[in-house]
């Protein structure tokens, strides 16, 4: 997705963006406070499938990896770009907390962090 993609997609649909770099398993706050998950656009570079763990928590203090249960949780294939876009959004109400893993449930991390372009409201 390229810039004017990306401008137009906010205009539009009203999503805000947040670049996260280096995710890993060590959890990562994309946004405080309640709104809307809208979706992704992320790039794996790992020779395996990640899974990306979303959580409804207030600070990444508030969630432990592999144990804390995420709102929702997304395979990203092997060396492949994935992106998704929720019309409605997924309803968080304390803050959009982000990891990564190598299992849908796991605590382990990839071995690459990746970006991600996370959307929400």
């Amino acid at each position: 997705m390229n810039y004017i993609q990306e401008f137009h997609r906010e205009k539009i649909h009203g999503w805000r963006t947040k670049v996260l770099t280096n995710i890993l398993a060590t959890a990562q706050l994309a946004r405080s406070g309640s709104g809307k998950f809208g979706g992704y656009f992320i790039y794996n570079t790992n020779s395996s499938v990640i899974y990306i763990q979303v959580y409804d928590a207030a600070a990444v203090a508030d969630v432990i990896v592999g144990t804390t249960t995420p709102i929702a949780r997304y395979g990203i294939p092997a060396t492949a770009g994935a992106n998704l876009e929720l019309d409605r959004g997924i309803r968080f109400d304390l803050g959009l907390v982000i990891a990564a893993t190598t299992t849908p449930t796991g605590s382990t991390a990839p071995t690459t962090g990746m970006e991600m372009t996370t959307y929400f409201l």
